[in-house]
């Protein structure tokens, strides 16, 4: 087992550091860029190119069908997640079709784990939307997204190791390998782009990873606890909107990796304190792991009221940016 995880690694930490180039050039060739038609919400001053999450893509599909045990279903369903942020990408879609498109993602997903009873089935449902949206919204700064996802996906396969649970650990460390690989290209200042084909990507591979590890109470809560950068940012940005009397859908720049720039007038140093923030997330759910099952329910809602106290101390939930 321990041969075919270190070659998926290796095959997924390979096939991105030589097909990103490559993609790169094609979204050159064909147009796709990122361009920063409002600097409102872009950062960047010219444009970069799209298509970074073809490689991913490409590196995922291969290592989870060479070494793992995949069901086409979930092959499938990441197949059509790639494809709708690609199309998005291109040509732009209704956030209803969006939302349409992941949601049959979702159910061929579920599809595969259908012994799960109907709550539980329900609850993982809202969390791969959830967790699909969350990546692609903190999708901001360079390097962010893909290095945060690598953190988390390192949180799985720890605990999978402590588990035995063998498809969980194959495909985290194809995550990692990939997300690793495609930081050299992507970190700051960046050469390409994820894109939302990358970020749902991404996103869905972490709630993936968060359903297939999530066998019990314990296992839950660490898995919650992995995808934390990503909720926290998600949810601040719906209750700051809501505090500040903005639409929630309504996009701007005081995201959490926002303000943490705002305060440091540095990108490399937001995005590395937001690795360590996730570091710290991973840490503590690989910790409630041991704990039993409901002493770790206890500790995540503690943890969280913490997290909420310290945000709103220091005036992130009402502080907006002024473009």
């Amino acid at each position: 087992m321990l041969s075919k995880t270190l070659c998926s690694f290796i095959l997924s930490f390979l096939v991105v550091s030589v097909l990103t180039p490559l993609f790169g050039k094609i979204a050159v060739k064909l147009g796709i860029f990122d361009r920063p038609d409002d600097p409102s919400l872009k950062i960047h001053r010219k444009p970069i190119p799209y298509l970074g999450g073809a490689s991913i893509f490409v590196a995922l599909i291969l290592s989870t069908y060479l070494f793992g045990d995949a069901a086409y279903p979930f092959l499938a369903a990441m197949t059509l997640i790639f494809l709708l942020g690609l199309i998005d990408d291109i040509r732009g879609l209704a956030p209803g079709v969006r939302l349409a498109i992941e949601a049959i993602a979702a159910f061929l997903f579920l599809y595969t784990v259908r012994d799960a009873g109907p709550i539980l089935m329900g609850l993982f449902f809202l969390l791969l939307l959830a967790t699909v949206n969350s990546v692609n919204l903190i999708d901001g700064l360079d390097g962010l997204a893909s290095g945060t996802a690598a953190i988390a996906a390192a949180g799985f396969a720890v605990i999978s190791l402590i588990s035995g649970n063998h498809q969980v650990l194959l495909l985290s460390v194809a995550l990692i390998g990939a997300t690793i690989a495609f930081l050299f290209y992507n970190f700051h200042p960046a050469r390409i782009f994820l894109g939302d084909a990358g970020s749902y990507l991404l996103g869905f591979s972490l709630a993936v990873l968060l359903v297939l590890t999530s066998k019990d109470l314990r296992s839950l809560v660490a898995s919650l606890f992995f995808i934390g950068i990503f909720g926290l940012d998600t949810s601040l940005a719906i209750v700051r909107r809501l505090v500040n009397g903005k639409p929630i859908f309504q996009g701007d720049r005081s995201h959490l990796y926002d303000q943490i720039m705002d305060r440091t007038g540095s990108h490399k140093k937001a995005v590395l304190i937001c690795y360590l923030l996730e570091a710290l997330f991973v840490a503590t759910g690989i910790l409630s792991f041991l704990l039993p099952g409901v002493h770790a329910l206890i500790f995540f809602l503690l943890f969280w009221s913490g997290v909420w106290t310290i945000l709103k101390r220091e005036n992130f939930i009402k502080r907006e940016r002024t473009a």
